[in-house]
């Protein structure tokens, strides 16, 4: 971790991060991290929450990893994609999601993607396989 001391104010302030909250630190109220300048950052934080928002939609707007560098998982928010890189995912939900509509709302899908959707033209559950709807 970088030191300030024996540094001047005015040779680090545009280095530090800040949340504006006149001087109450955080708090329960989501809020923009700052630099020194006031330029914003896409994370926002609160004490129970953190947010990450892109001035602008990226393919690789934030990455997960661990300790040795390796990306876990990356937020393609141009695709609208949550990329995750290890062979296992655990999820622990009440329920599983499956998109549905008609024939012709059917995502478009690459050779890399997998879908279970639940068509209600022929009302049946299809599953993109890469290739085609089975």
């Amino acid at each position: 971790m970088a030191s300030l001391a024996g540094r001047k104010i005015l040779d680090t302030f545009k280095n530090l991060l800040q949340i504006d909250n006149s001087n109450q630190g955080i708090d329960s109220t989501l809020r923009s991290v700052s630099d020194g300048a006031g330029s914003e950052t896409p994370l926002h934080l609160s004490l129970s929450k953190i947010l990450i928002k892109p001035s602008v939609d990226n393919t690789a707007v934030y990455d997960v990893q661990d300790s040795s560098g390796t990306t876990l998982m990356s937020v393609d928010t141009t695709n609208s994609k949550i990329n995750i890189t290890t062979l296992e995912v655990s999820v622990t939900v009440n329920g599983i999601y499956i998109s549905r509509g008609t024939t012709v709302q059917r995502p478009s899908l690459g050779s890399n993607d997998v879908c279970f959707y639940y068509d209600e033209t022929i009302k049946t559950l299809i599953i993109w396989n890469g290739t085609v709807w089975t």
